[in-house]
């Protein structure tokens, strides 16, 4: 074998490396996100299920969520969707339990207004939160201005996360095609056979003149 030739395996090789690396990173993204959303919906289930049967306190619904592998934080998402769903008459099985469910909410803006967010940022809300002497609520506009921005944060980093991995195929993909051609292009002139000599264009002109 010619050396293009093991130039072209070796290129072969290593587009087949990084191709399947790239497909486990964006497979472990995609099942990473189906299961957390399996289990908010599990979670989903279990809190309806639990206000009607045995209308646990605030510390039993962390419990609860903790066996799902779920934070607080994305729990009180659901929270606040099943308020919503009564107090805009959407749910009425569970119109009874609003004081309940509310006070879930008030609980974890009590416990854990923090819950989500970096640790530097955290300790320096912490610190402040001291500072007011029992007035949280004048913190909260800034703790839900700084957790829509970490969201908004995630969103544009999975984004790019997805535009990288486009990028890195088609670097792939164009990777191996100038690999192939300059595979190719020795193959092509050496179909000419010896001591027949190469035609060009002027030389043909000249023919026919």
């Amino acid at each position: 074998m010619q050396l293009q030739d093991w130039v072209f395996i070796g290129l072969f090789l290593l587009g087949i490396i990084f191709s399947i690396g790239g497909i486990i990173w964006i497979l472990g993204d995609v099942l990473q996100e189906f299961f957390e959303n399996k289990n908010l919906n599990g979670f989903e289930d279990d809190f309806k299920n639990a206000v009607e049967f045995s209308q646990p306190d605030w510390s039993e619904i962390k419990e609860i969520a903790s066996t799902r592998g779920l934070t607080h934080s994305k729990i009180l998402f659901i929270i606040r969707k099943f308020y919503r769903e009564i107090l805009t008459g959407r749910d009425k099985e569970l119109l009874e339990h609003k004081n309940l469910i509310r006070s879930y909410i008030d609980q974890y803006r009590t416990d854990e207004p923090f819950e989500g967010l970096p640790n530097e940022i955290r300790i320096h809300l912490e610190k402040l939160r001291e500072q007011l002497n029992g007035e949280e609520q004048y913190i909260e506009p800034l703790t839900g201005q700084i957790k829509e921005l970490l969201k908004i944060y995630e969103k544009d980093k999975k984004q790019q996360r997805f535009y990288t991995a486009g990028g890195f195929f088609i670097a792939i993909i164009s990777l191996l095609f100038a690999g192939y051609t300059s595979f190719l292009q020795p193959k092509t002139d050496s179909q000419i056979p010896d001591g027949v000599p190469a035609v060009s264009a002027e030389s043909n002109i000249d023919t026919v003149q």
